[in-house]
């Protein structure tokens, strides 16, 4: 597992260059080809599904597979995605549990001074690459039609962050897309339901080696 933080997360300096999700699915097409990564399966969580599928689009042959859950870049047609540059951080944080108490047991400590500053961070960089407009792209429907990479979307059928329905926007614009919905799950799946999406990632990563 090769887990890097995108620039501008975690502990990864923010590129001051970057105004679009495709400018750092460059630097991570960069990084992985640096690393010397072929016929991988490429994970991205929510805005990192977002950036992978940028990754995809433009570098879909170096891609054995791909697993997205509930990932922005699609714009829904009946909802709104939930603004985390307007939200109070904590606030949006919550939103992304599907329940009080499954934010209570991931987030003991909503005062703690290292997460805010995280949050913080994280929101500038959405905020400089993807806020105008608000983390959905014109162009990602129609770039992806020519991304032939087995891809599995995974979405909380509860998600209060992406709607839902953006589930079935990803399946019309890619080529080869399933979709596989969890009920009573919100939009953090990798915290609530990490044996759930890790058993998706292991499936698609099967089923790419043996069509290799």
């Amino acid at each position: 597992v090769f887990p890097p933080h995108m620039p501008g997360f975690g502990d990864s300096p923010r590129a001051e260059w970057a105004r679009h999700p495709r400018d750092l699915a460059a630097m991570m097409l960069a990084l992985a080809r640096r690393a010397g990564l072929k016929d991988y399966t490429l994970v991205g969580l929510g805005f990192g599904g977002w950036v992978a599928a940028e990754m995809a689009a433009f570098a879909w042959p170096e891609v054995a597979a791909m697993v997205l859950s509930a990932p922005a870049g699609m714009r829904p047609q009946s909802a709104f995605i939930l603004d985390q540059i307007m939200e109070d951080p904590i606030a949006y944080l919550r939103a992304g549990f599907s329940s009080t108490e499954a934010f209570a047991a991931h987030v003991p400590d909503a005062k703690d001074k290292d997460l805010r500053a995280r949050l913080e961070q994280s929101r500038e960089t959405i905020a400089r690459v993807s806020w105008k407009p608000y983390m959905y792209s014109y162009e990602l429907p129609e770039t992806l039609k020519e991304a032939y990479v087995p891809t599995t979307v995974v979405w909380g059928e509860t998600d209060a962050v992406i709607p839902p329905e953006c589930a079935e926007l990803f399946a019309r614009a890619l080529p080869q897309c399933a979709v596989r919905r969890l009920p009573v799950a919100g939009h953090f799946l990798d915290l609530e339901h990490p044996a759930l999406l890790a058993s998706a990632v292991r499936e698609a990563f099967q089923a790419a080696m043996r069509k290799r």
